[in-house]
């Protein structure tokens, strides 16, 4: 749900983030929330993973909260993901040529996707920065593959261009740590901060 068609109420999140899986999720808990994108420079000159993507989620926050229309919210939430594989490093791919690169990359390796959540409470002025990692492991594709799941447009927006909860999990022989994450947004870590946080989780 977007910030102009929501009423303001205590427990209502701002989700400084583009991601549709996210809004998903969300959606899916039950979290009141409203979405505001943020339109930040993503562009790190030397990743270091999880520092820099703290870092990038961090960013969507304070952004966020220079939005005057946003000014009576009181909670806040920034995340961003990426993908490591062989030390190199993979956000969201530009196109379908990027994509198809990136999955031959990742093609028969293991993985590492890292989402880092920055959420702030406006009434206490804290933030918390934390993030949580998932190995993933890939069958061997054939470029006929790669091409056919590229074509279905689901690397659009996604980080390493695939979406496991998609048709991207025909090619994800197992995973050692949260699917969630790999979606985005951690689910046990995001309770986990906004319990700490004092959030009214159960409300």
């Amino acid at each position: 749900m977007t910030i102009e068609n929501f009423n303001n109420s205590d427990d209502t999140i701002i989700l400084a983030s583009t991601s549709p899986r996210r809004s998903e999720i969300l959606k899916r808990l039950g979290v009141p929330f409203a979405a505001k994108p943020q339109d930040i420079d993503e562009t790190v000159q030397k990743w270091k993973v999880p520092k820099s993507v703290k870092k990038l989620a961090k960013k969507k926050v304070k952004n966020a909260l220079k939005d005057s229309s946003l000014k009576d919210f009181r909670w806040f939430l920034g995340a961003d993901t990426v993908v490591v594989c062989n030390k190199k490093v993979f956000g969201k791919p530009a196109s379908a040529e990027e994509a198809e690169e990136i999955i031959g990359f990742l093609s028969n390796k293991k993985h590492k996707v890292t989402t880092a959540l920055a959420f702030f409470d406006k009434k206490s002025g804290k933030m918390v920065v934390k993030h949580n990692t998932t190995s993933v492991f890939f069958s061997k594709m054939t470029k006929k593959e790669i091409k056919q799941y590229v074509s279905t447009e689901e690397w659009q927006g996604a980080a390493g261009g695939y979406r496991i909860q998609g048709r991207g999990e025909f090619f994800v022989k197992r995973i050692k740590g949260s699917y969630s994450n790999v979606m985005g947004l951690p689910i046990h870590l995001f309770f986990a901060i906004l319990s700490d946080a004092g959030y009214p989780v159960w409300s």
